[in-house]
């Protein structure tokens, strides 16, 4: 199920094995299987390690993370396959294949800090647990997991790069409008070795209690600052002020200024007028082009397209289930739409257009249904073609977006020798895919 294995002790045997069955070393390399130094030697990444496979929201592998079997501490516990053409940890999180079900049916996912905790919580039966793949969540990850839930427990280690984690994941995940809660293992325990000490009745408990992120970080902030004193009280409010302003949701910062005063013993009205000078602050150091209010993002024309087709073949959702990235999607209706639609089909719950059209759906999502069913479509025969010219144009706006922010960041001043590299070498890896994806009119495919 889990597909683990064992890299043997050995610089050679991924090589000997690939030459055995004439497997290029060029494709080794490109696939981060081995690493070839400064004088064209080639010797094998993984040796004498605990292998784990690592898989795409569809289960296919995409990479490994190997884990050390002795104690020699000067030894990296983990080593980790680099990132491929077909494999970016920013945007892949472990077990999500095995989890995606459960999410749904749980309404929220929990988020765990590496393989081995999110694999015994499994294997416990708590199957709506996955895991970053070596970083910290990212924003691709927060749009990945709204996909399917709006809520997500964090359980990382109680020590403190843990709950350092734990703050650092907050972030991408209160911006993408998820409801964030913390759950807090006792003493020095990660989720496995609680599970092993307790069971996981008592580890189903901790979940279910966890507090939201605000109890749990202002908990944290009276620990570190004395709430008695008012200068306690000043950098208790100015730092939970500063997370209040990235939620999204009104009703939500609403509920967290009232807590945080009752805690404070200080009227909401302060922290209100704090949130407001925070807020101006912010506005102040901005850029002119970061205080623009952004213009609604109209996305992909091919989003427009696969919507349609989605609504009228059966064929197409399963067919965008499979091979659509959560990436590639923008912010507008009829992306907001096909989310929604995945999701409805993951649950086994899609039954057709109609289960777009409840009470929740705006007038703009109402009209633009009405208008896909009644327009024109590709022929039957045709369908599937112009679905995948349609995903082939939404993963190559994708990688020519990914391409443009990697040229910013090359011509931001103060990057280090290693970072441009990485950075060069990231161009290299979109351009190699770029030129295997054909520049489609998305149009062309449709026409009846």
């Amino acid at each position: 199920r889990w597909r683990i294995g064992y890299a043997p002790e050995s610089w050679d045997a991924c090589l000997n094995w690939a030459r055995a069955r004439k497997i290029p070393e060029a494709l080794l390399e490109t696939a981060g299987l081995v690493v070839r130094t400064d004088d064209g030697r080639v010797y094998d990444r993984f040796r004498d390690r605990l292998m784990f496979s690592i898989c795409d929201e569809q289960g296919r592998v995409v990479a490994f993370s190997g884990r050390i079997l002795t104690a020699d501490k000067e030894q990296a516990k983990y080593v980790n396959s680099p990132e491929t053409p077909i494999f970016q940890k920013g945007k892949l999180l472990f077990a999500l294949d095995k989890a995606r079900r459960a999410i749904i049916e749980a309404k929220f996912a929990v988020v765990c800090e590496g393989q081995v905790d999110t694999i015994a919580c499994h294997e416990a039966g708590l199957e709506h647990v996955v895991a970053p793949q070596g970083t910290a969540l990212t924003e691709h990850h927060a749009r990945i997991l709204k996909r399917y839930a709006d809520e997500v427990v964090l359980m990382f280690d109680a020590d403190t790069a843990g709950q350092n984690a734990a703050m650092r994941s907050a972030e991408p995940l209160l911006a993408a409008g998820l409801v964030i809660r913390v759950a807090t293992l006792p003493g020095e325990h990660d989720p496995d070795s609680f599970l092993k000490a307790n069971g996981v009745e008592p580890l189903q408990e901790i979940i279910t209690a966890a507090p939201g992120f605000f109890t749990f970080y202002l908990e944290r902030l009276t620990k570190l600052h004395d709430a008695r004193t008012d200068r306690g009280k000043l950098q208790i409010a100015q730092q939970i002020v500063e997370w209040i302003a990235k939620v999204p949701h009104a009703v939500l910062r609403a509920s967290q200024l009232q807590q945080t005063a009752m805690k404070l013993g200080v009227p909401e009205s302060a922290l209100q007028q704090e949130l407001r000078q925070y807020r101006q602050r912010d506005r102040t150091v901005a850029t002119p082009a970061e205080t623009t209010a952004p213009a609604e993002d109209p996305g992909h024309p091919a989003e427009t397209l696969l919507l349609q087709l989605m609504l009228t073949d059966e064929r197409v959702v399963p067919l965008v289930q499979q091979q659509l990235a959560a990436d590639w999607l923008s912010t507008g209706t009829a992306a907001e739409l096909m989310r929604k639609v995945l999701r409805l089909h993951a649950a086994a719950a899609w039954n057709g257009h109609t289960s777009l059209l409840g009470a929740d759906a705006s007038d703009e999502a109402h009209r633009l249904v009405t208008r896909l069913l009644e327009e024109k479509r590709p022929a039957p025969e045709r369908i599937p073609a112009a679905a995948g010219d349609c995903l082939a144009a939404l993963k190559r706006a994708a990688l020519e977006r990914q391409f443009q922010a990697i040229k910013l960041r090359l011509a931001q001043p103060g990057l280090s020798g290693n970072e441009v590299t990485a950075l060069q070498q990231q161009i290299l890896d979109l351009r190699r895919n770029l030129d295997h994806i054909p520049r489609l009119s998305v149009w062309r495919s449709a026409k009846p």
